[in-house]
């Protein structure tokens, strides 16, 4: 059995399920800031940036001791009466934003693990990125492909869809709260707003992000048979239509990844046709093959790593919105 913190923390939803708990305890969060994952594992803290119904609550509920100088009470009618219409306007609000919340993340719970491996995966690739940035020579031994599957990729983006409409719900929950407690709380930006959640996942369904294999040649492209190029934009038309601007910094970020595609795609191409003398000389059926093309499979993973790189920077993106990733 667990319970989640919710929003506003006056309530706690009771999770049934014994296979939560391990796998929410060891997710990481960022910083130790209050986070929308951070909610499943802990219940919202008092410092919190978040929501502030609890304090508001105990602040505006709390009868201060109005004394006269002859030791009667003040104002104790009028503070009674005033502080029950605020109760039952904060109440109001703190079912709505628990109906809320319930809402937005009751289909989570399934995609868990697969958003840890997920998480993981994309951490490994950010270090490994650190790593060789730092190094003046390419590793000489070799390294594993990191791989993000279709399930991984599901599950963030799920968590991603959930967390933006709770941050963009923050706003107007906040706005009932002070009109019914007469406080001004603002609530902190924490995630990239520029564009809308159904213009980003209008984008990673563009690329199939949710397919077996994320699709880096517009469909259109692949139908005509023509060769995907930086001058073609790899079928999507141009920079603003295509689904990458959502993702990357700028045109240039996007070519410096594709580029990398390229030239691994050219490499094996390249390899292939040296050997194909050696196919034509060889008389020995598969095992011959083989031995023509014993490095095939290395020049097959580079452009598989290339390839997998820009799915992983997708996924980074999103769960650096979720303050997941620096």
């Amino acid at each position: 059995m667990y319970y989640l913190g919710l929003i506003g923390g006056g309530r706690q939803l009771e999770i049934k399920n014994k296979e939560i708990a391990p796998v929410l305890g060891s997710l990481p969060v960022k910083d130790e800031k209050p986070t929308f994952l951070s909610d499943f594992k802990h219940h919202l803290s008092k410092d919190s940036e978040n929501w502030k119904i609890r304090e508001i609550v105990e602040k505006d509920l709390t009868i201060k001791n109005q004394v006269d100088e002859k030791g009667h009470s003040v104002d104790l009618v009028n503070n009674l009466n005033s502080q029950v219409s605020l109760e039952s306007g904060v109440l109001k609000v703190d079912q709505d934003t628990t109906q809320k919340y319930s809402d937005h993340t009751k289909g989570l719970f399934i995609h868990l693990k697969d958003f840890q491996k997920g998480l993981e995966m994309v951490s490994k690739f950010q270090q490994k990125q650190r790593l060789r940035s730092q190094r003046a020579t390419k590793p000489s031994k070799r390294e594993d492909i990191l791989v993000l599957n279709k399930p991984a990729r599901q599950s963030i983006k799920k968590f991603y869809e959930s967390f933006d409409k709770l941050s963009r719900e923050e706003k107007n929950l906040l706005t009932k709260l002070n009109e019914v407690s007469g406080h001004r709380e603002k609530s902190k930006k924490k995630f990239d707003s520029r564009y809308k959640l159904q213009d980003v996942l209008v984008g990673l369904k563009r690329m199939g992000w949710e397919d077996d294999a994320v699709g880096l040649v517009s469909k259109t492209l692949s139908r005509k048979r023509i060769k995907p190029t930086l001058a073609n934009w790899y079928g999507w038309g141009s920079w603003e239509s295509s689904p990458w601007k959502y993702f990357f910094d700028s045109a240039e970020e996007w070519k410096s990844k594709i580029s990398v595609v390229d030239r691994e795609k050219q490499a094996l191409e390249k390899y292939l046709t040296s050997k194909r003398g050696c196919i034509a000389s060889m008389i020995f059926g598969k095992w011959g093959v083989d031995r023509c093309y014993s490095e095939k499979s290395k020049y097959e993973g580079k452009v598989s790593e290339a390839e997998e790189a820009i799915s992983l920077h997708i996924a980074a993106w999103m769960l650096r919105q979720m303050n997941l990733l620096s």
